[in-house]
């Protein structure tokens, strides 16, 4: 649920408090009102499917750096803790993006780019949480797809993960380039098969996007763009509806993303600087681009479960 693209910058995102301010590292801020309305009006009590055990660890938010560790991240309280370092055997490429499923397992993708900074391969691994040990998956990247944002989605109705996929590539928003990538697509971990599904309709067709899903079945983007915007994905077609703009954050270069509790994450970080945290509350609007000013460390991929919870914890 989350990317770091090309070779843009060797470490970190592009992130923006303010329009007026400029681009920089994050600095003293807090929440402000935002003005384009809520994504979540009704968001559900029910995290899956009836009869799906969730243990308390597949209800966590889960964070890969750059450097290959995963760290568990608790929204309420704002802690990062060491987890596990993965043993994946990756030679050149570089981790990239990660979801994770409600058996304890994270899905990671790595990239390789050449010397011009075009992605020329890309390999994903199951990864044990808990011990940071890989299993190469033998999943078919199609060119195009080698680079991409990842979340797990699922139905109510239906106890099984899906693995979608959002193709990522150098060019987009940010790059003064238009974007375009083919889209959303869909991997079947049972053949290893990546199937695309379609483009990204209106004015995010063809944009990078980091994905995370839910446990009531749905499926959100996080879209790199001058002003990064969120916006639902119907899974079914990839169709874009009611972008809802977050002014706080512009051209990230690593980012991730994150669903829990009702609320969404999103990681950034400025090059050379360690990642913040923005947290947007779906129910009224409200984005605090200053929630965790210094993670200490360099994010490029987030993930939760579809056991996660979809609405807030008490108080």
């Amino acid at each position: 649920m989350t990317a770091r693209f090309g070779q843009r910058f060797a470490l970190g995102a592009w992130f923006c408090l303010s329009a007026l301010a400029g681009c920089g590292p994050a600095d003293a801020g807090g929440a402000s009102e935002l003005r384009g309305g809520t994504l979540l009006t009704a968001p559900s009590e029910t995290a899956v499917a009836e009869g799906v055990a969730c243990t308390a660890a597949s209800q966590l938010v889960y964070v890969l750096s750059n450097r290959g560790e995963i760290y568990s991240f608790d929204p309420p309280t704002k802690v990062f803790t060491k987890v596990a370092t993965l043993d994946c055997p990756i030679g050149a490429m570089s981790p990239n993006s990660m979801a994770v499923d409600r058996q304890g397992h994270a899905w990671v993708n790595y990239f390789s780019s050449d010397d011009d900074g075009d992605v020329v391969d890309g390999s994903i691994f199951q990864v044990d949480i808990a011990t940071g040990r890989c299993q190469a998956i033998p999943i078919a990247l199609p060119g195009g797809w080698y680079q991409v944002g990842m979340g797990f989605s699922s139905a109510v109705t239906d106890p099984t993960d899906t693995l979608y996929v959002a193709a990522n590539h150098a060019a987009g928003a940010c790059s003064g380039v238009e974007g375009s990538g083919p889209g959303l697509g869909v991997i079947d971990l049972n053949t290893g098969t990546l199937s695309a599904i379609g483009p990204f309709s209106g004015a995010l067709a063809g944009q990078n996007a980091e994905l995370t899903g839910t446990g009531d079945g749905r499926l959100f983007g996080f879209f790199e763009l001058s002003v990064a915007e969120i916006a639902p994905i119907d899974k079914a077609t990839a169709a874009t509806s009611a972008p809802v703009s977050i002014p706080g954050v512009q051209c990230p270069s690593a980012f991730a993303f994150s669903f829990w509790g009702g609320d969404f994450y999103l990681f950034t970080a400025h090059p050379f600087f360690h990642s913040s945290v923005a947290h947007f509350t779906s129910a009224d609007g409200t984005l605090d681009t200053n929630y965790v000013a210094d993670a200490g460390f360099t994010i490029v991929g987030a993930g939760a479960s579809t056991c996660a919870p979809t609405i807030p914890p008490p108080r």
